[in-house]
């Protein structure tokens, strides 16, 4: 079963993997997923009741840790769809970004990153946001989309947050030699997260990026246009 590849997701009722696109999502947590009614009925007597109480307090501090890290996950999704280079990047695109939760008290660092990457946001908002308001857009051309999902210790998942903004105004005046891929800016998110306050995060993620950049070799800082394809 690949769980963090997302193409395949299991029924908490039967247990058995299916395509995405054939669960539906718990409609209290958003969170499990099932193949039927029938097995979501046998998932709620079987303790799913008293786990979707549970996670709908740790949605809470899902919340707050996504606020505190407001402006720089905005930051890092701008360059990781490098819209500066490709500005229709956005469309029916979603980062997701998977967690896992950390034993931290401090809000700010309840959550470290595993990965993440570039995804179908129909197939996210269809599995996880049927009813998050803020994962609908009627005019996506001109929001970005972010999908938060935290895994537990089995690899299920556990918690899950739609995150939408309008594109900035000023766009264009990104350098473009500062966008790298996708996988990269989630490793520099990585990075920085777990090592810097809020407040420093974009700070310290730049000079990241300039590091990473000139490491890889990829990228003509004297020019417009990444060679690295």
């Amino acid at each position: 079963m690949n769980i963090l590849s997302h193409d395949v997701y299991w029924c908490s009722g039967c247990r058995y993997d299916f395509p995405l696109k054939q669960l539906k999502a718990c409609g209290a947590c958003r969170i499990v997923t099932y193949c039927s009614p029938a097995c979501q009925r046998l998932a709620w007597k079987d303790g799913h009741k008293e786990l979707c109480r549970e996670i709908t307090i740790q949605k809470d501090l899902l919340k707050a840790w996504s606020g505190a890290w407001d402006t720089f996950i905005r930051w890092i999704t701008v360059r990781a769809f490098d819209l500066t280079n490709k500005p229709t990047n956005n469309r029916n695109r979603c980062l997701e970004i998977n967690l896992k939760k950390t034993k931290s008290d401090d809000f700010r660092y309840a959550y470290e990153i595993l990965d993440g990457g570039i995804k179908n946001l129909d197939v996210m908002k269809e599995v996880h946001f049927q009813s998050n308001s803020c994962m609908y857009g009627e005019d996506m051309i001109d929001q970005f989309y972010v999908a938060l999902l935290v895994w537990g210790e089995q690899d299920e998942l556990i918690d899950a947050l739609g995150l939408a903004w309008g594109l900035p105004n000023r766009i264009y005046d990104i350098p473009k030699w500062s966008h790298i891929w996708a996988k990269v800016c989630i490793d520099v998110m990585k990075f920085v997260i777990t090592r810097s306050k809020p407040r420093h995060a974009i700070r310290n993620a730049t000079l990241v990026m300039e590091a990473t950049i000139l490491k890889l070799g990829r990228f003509d800082l004297g020019s417009t246009d990444a060679s690295g394809g």
